[in-house]
């Protein structure tokens, strides 16, 4: 069966066959259109469930903490990959100057 045929039936079975041929190095036999594919569908979940997880930790924090549309800046002041920096020192030292909520109120 040709592989675009079993990806259609059996994905599981086309994707167990996708993998053995990429490890075998066969990458003129492996069906490279449907494996983008797949890629580029894996890497758009995993940014929706991270980016799901995220807003609703931010919306925990705003609720936990009683901002209010008063004291919460109407734009958020990091961008989301400076978000992500674990060392919350690094955060904001680029071209952004975020201000802190504390910082809004004086």
């Amino acid at each position: 069966m040709a592989a675009s045929q079993l990806y259609d039936r059996d994905f599981y079975a086309w994707a167990n066959e996708q993998a053995a041929l990429l490890r075998a190095g066969k990458l003129g036999e492996a069906d490279i259109k449907h494996i983008a594919e797949e890629v580029e569908s894996l890497g758009k979940a995993e940014k929706q469930i991270l980016e799901r997880a995220f807003n609703g930790t931010v919306l925990e924090v705003i609720a936990e903490t009683g901002f209010s549309d008063k004291t919460f800046p109407q734009q958020c002041p990091w961008m989301f990959d400076e978000l992500m920096i674990e060392d919350s020192g690094r955060r904001g030292s680029g071209r952004h100057a975020p201000q802190t909520p504390a910082s809004l109120n004086s």
